[in-house]
């Protein structure tokens, strides 16, 4: 094994109050109701545009609307992406005991590139987690592989001898497109229902440790 890929939203960092947070100030500047965390768990996972679009509903199909709504939402997550801010329970242990092993570890994420940097730098070090990719307009988002792939050829990896992690069907998908086995932890965002194309399955990430 050479290297896992780590989704972040859901997999390493509980990140979804933040994020709900955010989105809610955005939604109240422009007249919606905010919408609450069960909503934002179950639409998480495309990027901030598809999130900001689900939450205004059919008026999303005013481009210039979604667009304006977006960047409302970005600028308050900048500020308020520490909000109930957690790492999983194991994931901290797991993530050392992968580096005792030489895997070299790195996230792929649909979170603004920006942001992802600091949310998993407030946790982790360069010397834990050697690669971070978000969302940015270099290449197209999850599920493309493009942005998983550029990152296993930086770190000097191969998909056949990696692991992507993540824990929704955009994960899967992703992994699939990559040529890599997948592992899907239960403890995020995703529906369970949609874990049947997954290679692994995982309820703690200590489970992860006898797979790789």
């Amino acid at each position: 094994m050479e290297a896992i890929i780590f989704d972040l939203d859901g997999t390493i960092i509980d990140t979804i109050d933040g994020i709900g947070y955010a989105a809610n100030l955005a939604l109240s500047k422009f007249g919606y109701k905010p919408c609450d965390r069960a909503f934002y768990v179950s639409a998480i996972g495309n990027g901030a545009r598809a999130l900001i679009a689900k939450a205004i509903g059919p008026d999303s199909a005013d481009e210039t609307l979604v667009t304006k709504v977006l960047e409302y939402f970005l600028n308050e997550y900048e500020n308020h992406w520490e909000v109930n801010l957690k790492v999983y329970d194991g994931m901290i242990e797991l993530i050392d005991q992968l580096l005792k092993k030489g895997i070299k570890i790195s996230v792929n994420t649909n979170k603004p590139n920006a942001i992802a940097q600091k949310i998993v730098r407030s946790f982790f070090d360069e010397e834990k987690i050697i690669e971070i990719v978000g969302s940015q307009k270099a290449f197209p988002n999850k599920p493309n592989p493009t942005g998983t792939l550029q990152t296993l050829k930086h770190i000097r990896a191969t998909p056949e001898n990696s692991f992507y992690i993540g824990d929704s069907i955009v994960d899967i998908q992703t992994a699939k497109n990559a040529g890599m086995p997948c592992i899907i932890c239960t403890w995020g965002y995703g529906d369970p229902k949609e874990f049947t194309e997954a290679d692994f399955i995982v309820n703690h990430p200590s489970e992860i440790l006898k797979l790789v």
